[in-house]
């Protein structure tokens, strides 16, 4: 059997990935997200049971491709590799503004061409056999936080929904509300379904 954590650190050079195990801290994965105008902290909290993973920032291997003149391709933000679950966690995020302007076709394109990477760079890795085994699950996060209501208006509505899931029959889609941390275990148990 492969071992497919060994056969990534043994391609990748280092400072295009990061092992779950050397950056989790009380099962809180922290990030920053650099490419906005104000770089801003981001938290993933994953499950105990996430014990062997790894994460790529996808745009950094876009940056150094030398043998094509210009990136015609749209990537994804982070890529969570959950080798313990075989999950692969695609993830977009956007501030609040900024997702309410972002399109449909554009979230779908990033997807689709972040997946297209992960294939190929299964294949460089020799591990292309292994990609079936896991599932792909994308997320499109709405960043920020809302402002805490007063308690007159809590009692009067029902808690607020801050997870969904796209009802797609070809893959699964979630949606991360007005949040600025990503709770994986809250988002696949406590989602509401959202039409296309």
């Amino acid at each position: 059997m492969v071992d497919i954590n060994i056969n990534l650190k043994k391609y990748i050079h280092d400072d295009y990935y990061q092992d779950i195990q050397s950056i989790v801290n009380h099962n809180i994965l922290a990030f920053t997200e650099d490419k906005d105008e104000e770089p801003y902290p981001y938290n993933v909290m994953i499950d105990p049971s996430f014990t062997e993973g790894i994460v790529l920032r996808v745009d950094k291997f876009f940056e150094n491709i030398q043998y094509i003149k210009e990136k015609g391709a749209k990537d994804c933000d982070n890529v969570l590799i959950d080798i313990s679950k075989k999950k692969i966690y695609i993830i977009e995020i956007k501030r609040i503004k900024a997702f309410q302007k972002t399109s449909r076709e554009i979230f779908e394109q990033k997807e689709m061409d972040t997946k297209i990477f992960l294939e190929y760079f299964f294949m460089l890795n020799k591990l292309s056999m292994e990609l079936s085994n896991f599932d792909f699950i994308y997320i499109r996060w709405s960043y920020g936080s809302i402002r805490r209501p007063d308690r007159a208006y809590s009692l009067m509505k029902k808690p607020r929904v801050e997870y969904f899931k796209y009802d797609l029959e070809d893959k699964d889609v979630y949606k991360v509300d007005k949040k600025d941390t990503l709770n994986l275990s809250d988002m696949f148990l406590k989602y509401e379904m959202l039409s296309d």
